[in-house]
């Protein structure tokens, strides 16, 4: 009886993360929005991630982690973190130069249903639960109810590399949520998280430096207090904190229901857009929002 509570206390506890971690990233697209009046995608996810970075550094020497990692999972988290934070970004960011924001979503909102696939026929090998099929494509459904309803041009045009780098961000993404769960189940999630963050960051600098370069920086837009604010949200807020959640919903109650979670990351970014950048909150995106929460309802009751 004990053990059925404790295992019922942390499934609930891994729920809860999934849906922080997405409430947090539904964030980043709206202050994302704020930093690009005042820098290039480079440049912010370089300091996003350096952010983030330091802010895991500090949580670890307060709570006085001792352990360390081998050379070999040093390697394997970092890389695992350029998959899902910076080359994700970096391809999502690519896409958005010739594919609307709204397909961007749309690809992000499949993602579930992938997961889950990989996951059945790959990775557990289990049979496929009916249940968190239905909810994966109910919540798809409620991505393009939320994305579509505004009954504009949503989709645009297109170009064929614009898809090449949303399927490149997809499939990036993908291996870091398979790969990430296989090591942060056997080490520390805290010393793995801040191996991720460090390799990506490692990727952006150079970038970010030839971007310095090549463009005119203004220095003095670092002290403007709207641009300290949406990195401090950005950095430690939507990336550390936010994958610090996405680690232990990992680990908790899989890869299928952590990615069913993802998108709440759309809905989010509808209701704080509204609230923060006063964009309007129209009765489409409104159902839409209702649909992925009665998607992830039904989700909830089946996950691992």
């Amino acid at each position: 009886m004990e053990k059925t509570l404790s295992i019922s206390k942390e499934n609930i506890m891994g729920q809860l993360a999934g849906i922080g971690s997405c409430l947090l990233w539904g964030l980043a697209f709206v202050y994302s929005k704020v930093l690009v009046r005042y820098f290039d995608a480079i440049t912010i996810n370089f300091v996003r991630y350096m952010i983030s970075s330091l802010f895991i550094f500090f949580i670890i020497k307060m709570t006085g982690v001792q352990i360390r990692l081998n050379k070999k999972v040093m390697t394997k988290a970092a890389m695992s973190g350029i998959l899902g934070m910076a080359i994700y970004n970096l391809f999502t960011t690519l896409a958005l130069k010739t594919v609307s924001a709204s397909m961007v979503s749309i690809f992000n909102g499949a993602i579930p249903i992938f997961t889950l696939l990989i996951d059945t026929i790959f990775v557990s090998k289990r049979g496929i639960s009916k249940k968190l099929v239905f909810a994966a494509a109910l919540s798809f459904v409620g991505i393009l109810i939320v994305v579509l309803g505004d009954g504009n041009d949503a989709l645009g045009n297109g170009s064929i590399m614009g898809y090449i780098f949303l399927s490149l961000s997809l499939a990036s993404w993908l291996c870091y949520t398979f790969v990430g769960k296989s090591i942060m189940e056997n080490n520390n999630r805290l010393l793995v998280l801040q191996y991720q963050v460090l390799g990506s960051c490692l990727i952006f600098l150079p970038m970010s430096l030839f971007t310095l370069h090549s463009s005119n920086l203004v220095i003095g837009n670092f002290l403007n207090q709207e641009v300290i604010i949406s990195f401090i949200v950005l950095g430690v807020f939507c990336s550390a904190v936010g994958f610090i959640f996405y680690s232990k919903a990992l680990v908790t109650i899989g890869h299928s229901m952590s990615a069913l979670y993802m998108n709440l990351i759309p809905v989010v970014s509808v209701i704080a857009s509204w609230f923060v950048l006063g964009e309007a909150l129209t009765i489409c995106k409104i159902v839409g929002v209702v649909v992925v929460v009665i998607s992830l309802i039904i989700g909830g009751g089946d996950s691992q």
